[in-house]
């Protein structure tokens, strides 16, 4: 309470009950005792005037500041993300397989797995739609670039980096100043380490190293059985580069404009539980390429999580409820826009993350393979398949659902 307005209540009480309270308190001889109902009653009307004073002048309570940001909130308090579409079509191939087998690629994945909610992450290197990832300190690439030679057995003999736009004024300060290099090239006595700011890195071997008789198998004879042995052998020989607890071979399938097969060798850590199985498949894998007869020539390690913060956990949807969004329209393509085919011909499902510099944001969505056309003629008789992409965070999550009739 102020201080004038509890004196001004302190002076409205009537002095008769004041005189009580203090003959209450103070024995006097002279005088009759009054009923001991009149020296309480003065003593408590006292009081409760007193009393009265304090809660009808003291100031109300400040409400609490909120702690919400500016992007609006959900039911679960959680902010609505962005659908990215920004992503090369330069980047993408349509997918062809001469049977619906080849399109499987090792995903941890089922769709009878019970996963309620996975979690999404924003991009710290994010860089515009066919921009280099973000400029960081010239050091901290180097330190990515020692720390994979060190696991190599090698040492950094030189470096040279590819700058990216310079920073401004130098009363930006001098940290923003450093932050201008997203690429550092070192060289080593094993070949060359490129490193890049969101945790890409390229091993390319000056000579090929030579594999086992028993690991190695020419690219152009290689079978689905042979590919998987010699993913599981390198990772296993190589998979502390990436700290893999449990390597597990991912490899896959393609062919190339004239029917080619080439398989991918690559592999992810399957440790963890059924949610990190998942996003290390998409988010943190190896891939590995052999020469034309079948010897180690290069290495890419791929580290989204190094390079992303966690939003949140978002409930997701079930591939049934997706299959009814791509029905909708609701899924983004990057296979030159074309209409979604008949849905029949859907024969390939999977939950993965869409990642790359140019995403702002990694978030799952559900893929779908689906058969487009027959090229028996063209390419010996090998079906194409496009992919499609359904969000798979709910849809009230979502400010701007894809919607393909738009």
């Amino acid at each position: 309470m102020k201080s004038d307005k509890f004196l001004s209540a302190i002076g409205n009480i009537d002095d008769d009950f004041i005189e009580e309270a203090v003959e209450f308190n103070v024995p006097q001889t002279k005088k009759p005792p009054k009923k001991l109902w009149l020296r309480y009653g003065s003593l408590a009307a006292c009081l409760l005037i007193v009393l009265f004073g304090c809660v009808h002048f003291w100031p109300a309570s400040e409400p609490a500041p909120s702690t919400g940001g500016d992007e609006p909130k959900t039911a679960l308090n959680l902010p609505k993300l962005t659908i990215d579409t920004n992503r090369s079509s330069k980047e993408v191939r349509p997918k062809k397989a001469a049977d619906e087998s080849l399109l499987s690629d090792g995903s941890p994945w089922r769709e009878d797995m019970d996963v309620k909610e996975m979690p999404v992450y924003k991009n710290t290197m994010y860089a515009a739609a066919d921009g280099e990832s973000a400029p960081v300190d010239e050091k901290e690439l180097q330190d990515q670039a020692q720390v994979v030679a060190a696991s190599l057995d090698t040492e950094v003999q030189d470096i040279h980096y590819d700058k990216g736009q310079e920073a401004g004024s130098d009363t930006e300060g001098t940290a923003a100043a450093e932050a201008t290099a997203y690429k550092a090239t070192a060289i080593t006595d094993i070949g060359e380490i490129s490193v890049t700011s969101d945790h890409s890195t390229v091993i390319t071997f000056s000579q090929s190293v030579e594999l086992p008789e028993e690991y190695r198998f020419p690219p152009a004879e290689m079978n689905r059985e042979e590919a998987e042995v010699v993913t599981e052998y390198l990772l296993q020989e190589y998979g502390s580069l990436l700290s893999f607890e449990n390597p597990q071979q991912s490899a896959s399938a393609v062919y190339d404009e004239t029917g080619n097969l080439k398989w991918i060798i690559n592999g992810y850590d399957n440790a963890g539980d059924s949610k990190d199985e998942i996003i290390n498949y998409s988010m943190k894998k190896m891939i590995f390429e052999t020469d034309e007869t079948g010897n180690l020539k290069s290495i890419i390690l791929k580290d989204n999580l190094s390079s992303s913060e966690k939003i949140d956990s978002y409930p997701i949807i079930t591939s049934a409820e997706a299959k009814k969004l791509l029905k909708k329209g609701n899924y983004i393509t990057f296979d030159n826009d074309n209409p979604l085919p008949d849905t029949k011909q859907i024969e390939n499902v999977n939950l993965v993350y869409l990642t790359g510099n140019t995403y702002e944001t990694f978030l799952p969505y559900y893929s779908f393979d689906i058969r487009t056309q027959d090229t028996d003629s063209e390419t010996s008789g090998l079906a194409q398949y496009a992919t499609y992409y359904v969000p798979a965070v709910k849809g009230e999550y979502i400010s701007n659902m894809p919607n393909a009739a738009e």
